[in-house]
């Protein structure tokens, strides 16, 4: 037997109004861009030939939302893996220089806070003979 209507009415109430309150406090989502304020750009630094390259410098650049140049850097693992979490309030191009030595590749790329994550992005920077 199919529970009254009034008690269907009541559950579907109920659960329109915990929806309702997950959605005005923020929690699990985020609506119209409030409340999240970083970006993680992950990539990957690799020589000529496809070999990953370790210790390569790779620096962010941008300027943020009071109108400051911001840069931070990281350095690529044993992988030739990075990945940087930029503080960014709104959509910002960013500027990402991998550098080893005097071996240097750069991409510029549109991101917004909304985004979380970016696609990883690959360098292939040619390395001289030593510095390989």
């Amino acid at each position: 037997m199919a529970p009254p209507l009034s008690r269907r009415v009541g559950r579907i109430l109920a659960l329109a109004t915990c929806a309702l309150l997950l959605i005005v406090s923020g929690v699990g989502c985020d609506v119209g861009g409030g409340g999240a304020s970083s970006v993680t750009i992950p990539g990957r630094v690799l020589d000529a030939s496809s070999n990953p390259v370790e210790g390569a410098l790779v620096t962010f650049r941008f300027t943020d939302a009071a109108g400051d140049q911001v840069e931070r850097r990281t350095e690529t693992d044993s992988l030739g893996r990075f990945s940087r979490t930029l503080d960014i309030e709104e959509a910002v191009e960013v500027t990402i220089t991998a550098a080893l030595g005097d071996a240097t590749a750069q991409k510029v790329r549109q991101v917004s806070p909304d985004v979380g994550r970016v696609t990883e992005l690959e360098f292939a920077i040619s390395i001289g003979g030593e510095e390989a």
